[in-house]
């Protein structure tokens, strides 16, 4: 392991252990580092007014975002979706993945929907519980169609 600087104008005594060669791994670094961060992170908080103002402007437009929906309030979060068709978002989830609706909007890692979409997925909701979940061929073929008829009318 060689020792560097942890800055440029950072005292000798404030040096960082990396290491010179062979496998590295950030997370068992940050690991060892992570409590020294902290506390350097909250005495700058208390100590810095420009950069505790700072922090909390990033955390006031970061809930700001999350709360935000894509289209000026006319989409749905995908728990809220999950809710107003009477399923668990697991079920959402699944029917996800399994490809039976085209991607909802992706905004910041969450998932939206807009109300016209949950009409069309309640024809899921509407199939499932009249057929379950397993299906002879014919409800396959049927299953098929509903779904090619959400993708043609996805917006």
């Amino acid at each position: 392991m060689a020792l560097i600087w942890a800055s440029a104008t950072a005292a000798p005594t404030a040096l960082l252990d990396t290491p010179s060669s062979g496998a590295f791994s950030w997370d068992a670094w940050y690991a060892k580092n992570k409590k020294r961060l902290a506390e350097k992170r909250a005495k700058r908080y208390a100590e810095d007014p420009a950069y505790r103002e700072a922090a909390l402007r990033r955390s006031r437009e970061q809930r700001h975002k999350a709360k935000t929906p894509v289209l000026d309030g006319t989409t749905i979060a995908f728990k809220d979706m999950a809710q107003s068709l009477g399923v668990t978002p697991w079920v959402l989830r699944e029917w996800r993945r399994k490809n039976y609706f085209p991607e909802p909007v992706n905004r910041d890692g969450r998932l939206w929907f807009h109300p016209d979409q949950g009409l069309l997925l309640q024809g899921l909701v509407s199939f499932f519980g009249e057929h379950g979940s397993r299906m002879t061929e014919a409800q396959q073929r049927d299953l098929d169609l509903l779904v090619s008829t959400i993708f043609a009318n996805w917006l």
